[in-house]
């Protein structure tokens, strides 16, 4: 009886650790101008022994998370991940450009804006939890600001005028001014002496 309860503690108490270090965190999104911005976000690989792992939808990109070692290689796991990225959970940025993701899992997450008419946004890849180097821990609830540049607008000449008009005035001048020069040198088809 006494080895039935001892192991009913190691069981619950192993239970109680494994619930314990399940923690969830957040990811905040904060836009570097006031901007309304979609963002979609999706688990692409979860936290096993230490490890990264692809969820199985994403195995197919033949990414490696744990072994990015510039920025060009994660642009280019982002690029292959996008592939395969499902949008199907979105937040949106609120007036002042800040927007957070709550309850989110350990794992790593792919994070990309949706159409927006005045900037580009980066996609990212972000880590649940992630290094927190000011505080020499690792923490649950993490900041972002996306890579992002202002689309140029289309040069406009500001004052509004229909340009099909003056076009007509122009060839109508130009005949009108080839007209008046001809017949000043030629008289109704001959050649004035």
């Amino acid at each position: 009886m006494k080895r039935y309860i001892v192991m009913l503690i190691i069981v619950l108490f192993g239970t109680y650790t494994l619930y314990a270090n399940a923690e969830e965190g957040s990811v905040e999104i904060t836009m570097p101008e006031e901007a309304v911005i979609s963002f979609a976000y999706a688990k692409v690989a979860d936290v096993e022994n230490g490890s990264y792992v692809l969820k199985e939808e994403y195995k197919e990109s033949g990414v490696d998370l744990n072994q990015l070692g510039s920025a060009k290689e994660m642009e280019e796991a982002i690029q292959r991940l996008q592939q395969f990225h499902t949008k199907e959970n979105f937040v949106q940025t609120g007036e002042s450009g800040n927007v957070k993701i709550p309850d989110l899992e350990e794992g790593v997450y792919l994070i990309e804006s949706l159409s927006s008419d005045e900037y580009q946004i980066s996609p990212m890849l972000v880590a649940v939890p992630a290094w927190d180097v000011e505080a020499g821990e690792m923490s649950y609830d993490i900041s972002v600001t996306p890579k992002m540049e202002k689309i140029p607008k289309s040069v406009q000449t500001g004052d509004g005028s229909n340009t099909n008009i003056f076009s007509v005035f122009f060839v109508v001048s130009l005949i009108i001014v080839a007209i008046l020069s001809c017949q000043k040198y030629f008289t109704c088809g001959r050649i004035s002496e």
